[in-house]
Order: structure tokens, then sequence, then C-alpha cells
């Protein structure tokens, strides 16, 4: 009886992609927040001192933060979507069970390789890519035996995901030499390349269908010009920040500032507060104008007086602003369409958004250091504290609905 419970469970928690994929990824990105308030924690008090480990916190919060967590949202969406959107045969189980198995066991060993030796992280990032590799094949075979069928999003989305893997690349390669260029060239590539790109590329396809199911009279607007200009925007923006041309930013991030604020007004921004779970989505997106306009305040500042201003606020206007609430946005919403649920976000999801909305304000404020004298605990800390809060028990109340079959009785 306790053997066909286990064996039930299991079927049950893969019985598609986005199932295994989306508890990993809310297990990894708060195990990755506790992680960062344990060495803030020992920054910022006397509780205890900042972590010693085999390679530079700094590195390892980085690549915990852009390639831990962010490919088990991206393949439990995409494996999910990818036969959908193109009629094309769904992703075989093994391809993504070896996928998710591959990812976990390459985070799990990354974390005891900090405590214990590089070479131990080494090898966790060399089984993780492996995760990804196997991932990506299975979107490529479904994307291959579809010809004849529009793919404008889902070429793009290859291509993000491509220089995601690259991204993971460089960062094996300067661990294993040292050179920090190869740092900088993987954290860029993974921020601005592939995590960035692809939420707007799924944005772009799939807020407009969202809308125009709610929102009455809605027009989809989807402008064929709008991808390309992004990838320009984007390669123009981190080519400048690798070149130390920071004063000169506002080059490229006023249009992608642009760029935000048409598509946020076309997608119909206002009227998507007709329903919650549609409203998330488009604030979660309006972040990354956000986060774009401090840039470009940013850049205009030091280019006129020499002088620095907001640190990395704009940054973090991005990364918990718009990455993390989109991906609590979305997620929220797959999870609920896919378990049979209503598509409706209860008082305790949205309150959940909204402490995320909270930390990064927070996280943005804490670049001001009058701020941090005035206050007993610098708000760097609190912005942490108040995101974890957020996420734990949104992460909680949706990683159930995983291991359980939908409500609906259906497959899936």
């Amino acid at each position: 009886m306790e053997n066909r419970t286990r064996s039930s469970l299991w079927e049950v928690f893969t019985a598609a992609p986005h199932r295994i994929m989306f508890l990993a990824g809310a297990v990894q990105l708060v195990l990755s927040l506790l992680f960062w308030l344990v060495e803030l924690t020992g920054r910022y008090s006397d509780l205890w001192p900042p972590f010693e480990l085999s390679i530079g916190t700094t590195f390892a919060h980085l690549f915990l933060m852009v390639y831990s967590i962010f490919p088990f949202f991206t393949f439990g969406f995409l494996m999910t979507t990818y036969p959908k959107w193109m009629n094309g045969e769904v992703v075989p189980k093994s391809r993504y069970t070896s996928a998710f198995l591959l990812q976990v066991a390459g985070v799990g060993l990354f974390y005891i390789g900090l405590l214990v030796s590089k070479m131990l992280v080494l090898a966790a990032i060399t089984i993780h890519l492996a995760g990804w590799l196997v991932a990506y094949r299975a979107l490529l075979g479904v994307y291959i035996a579809v010809k004849g069928t529009r793919r404008y999003h889902e070429t793009h989305l290859n291509i993000a995901i491509a220089l995601g893997i690259t991204g993971e690349l460089l960062y094996l390669a300067f661990l294993a030499s040292g050179n920090e260029l190869l740092f900088q060239l993987s954290i860029r590539a993974g921020f601005w390349l592939y995590i960035i790109p692809l939420l707007i590329i799924v944005a772009h396809k799939m807020l407009p269908f969202f809308s125009s199911n709610i929102i009455e009279g809605y027009r989809i607007v989807q402008p064929p010009w709008s991808l390309p200009f992004l990838w320009a925007g984007l390669i123009g923006h981190i080519s400048l920040e690798l070149a130390g041309k920071h004063s000169l930013l506002f080059l490229f991030d006023i249009p992608l500032l642009l760029f935000g604020l048409y598509h946020t007004v076309i997608w119909g921004f206002i009227a998507s507060f007709k329903e919650r779970l549609l409203a998330v989505l488009h604030i979660s997106f309006l972040w990354f104008s956000a986060g774009v306009a401090l840039y470009t305040v940013q850049s205009l500042w030091l280019f006129i007086s020499g002088g620095a201003i907001l640190g990395k606020g704009p940054l973090h206007a991005i990364a918990i602003g718009f990455l993390t609430s989109m991906v609590v946005a979305m997620g929220t919403r797959v999870s609920l369409g896919h378990s049979g649920r209503p598509l409706k976000m209860d008082d305790f999801t949205w309150r959940c958004f909204w402490g995320i909305q909270a930390a990064a304000m927070l996280r943005i404020l804490a670049e001001v250091d009058i701020l941090n004298a005035l206050l007993p605990i610098h708000l760097n800390l609190i912005a942490s504290m108040m995101w974890l809060a957020s996420l734990i028990p949104w992460a909680f109340r949706y990683g159930i609905i995983y291991l359980r079959p939908r409500v609906d009785g259906q497959p899936g």
C-alpha cells in the first residue's frame, strides 16, 4: 500500500513538465534568497561572520540568482506550451524528467561544493548544463518537427535559451580559468540576453492574448518589429557596460524605456485591473520600464555631472520588480489553469504579489545612504526579508498543487 502511494505521488508529480520544474524552481528561488539573507545578516550585523566559501560569495550569489532558478521555470513553461503553440507532439516524460533530475542534481551539488571544494562546484555546473541541453534538445525537437507553422516567438525564445546556455558555459570557464572578463560576460549574457528577453518574448505572445479574454473590445497588438528592436537595445546596453561606458547607457536605455512604455500602453495597462490575475502580469511588465528608467537617470547623471547615483537600484528594479513579479504572476496563472482551478487570484496570492512590489521598492531605497543611517537595520536586509516573506508562502501554496491531481480529473 505504501509503495503504491509513493508510486502514485510520483506519477502525479511527473504528469506534466510544469509540475516538476515549477516546484524545483520555487524551492530553489527560496533557497537562493535564504542563502543571500544569511550572508547579508553576516555583513550587516554581529550575529555571525559572512560566509567563507570555495568560491567568492558574490560569484556564488550571482550564479544562484541567474542560472539556478530560471531554467526550471523556463523549461517547465515552454515544455508545456510549445506543443500547444505549434500544434506539435508533446515532450516525452523521459525527456523532461531527465532534464529535471540533472538540473536538480547540479544545483544540489553546487551547494555542497560551496562548502567543500571548487572542483565539486565545477562538476555541479557541468551536470546542470547537461540538464539544460537535454531540455533544450526536447524543445528543439518540437520546434523542428512542425515545419510550415509560424514560429516567430519560438524562434526568439530558442535564441534566448541558447544565449543562457552560452552564459553558463562562460561561468564555468571563468571558474576554471579565473579570468574575470568571462564572469562579466557570463552574468550579462544570463541576465540581459537570456532572462529579460525570454520573459518579454513570452509577454509579447501571451499578454495580449490573456487581455483579449478579459477586456471587452480588446485589440491584440503584437508588433513584429518589437523583438528585433528589443534585442538591439539589450545588446547595445551590455556592450557599453562591458566597455566601461556607463555614462552613455542612456543611448540605448531611452529607446528601451520607450519600448516598454509603448507596449504597456497598447496592451491595456489600466484596463487590466478589471481582473487581478491579468493585472499582475501588466504590473510586472511595467517594472521593466521602471528599471530602464532608473538606468537612464543614472547614466544621464553620470554623463552630466560625473557623479554616481542609484547604485544597484536599477538592477534590482528589474531583478525583483520585473523578473520575480513576472515569475509569480505567470507561475500562478499556469498553476491554476493547468490544475483545473478557476483563473482567479485570491487575496492570499494578491498579498504575496504586493509584498514583492514592496521588496523591490525597499531594495531600490537601500541605495540611499542617508536612509540607512537613520535606520537600525540596513534596508538591503529589510528588502531581503520582505522578498522572502512574500515568496515562501507563495511557493508553499502553489508547490502543494504540483503534488496533487488536477481538480477537474483531466490528465496533466
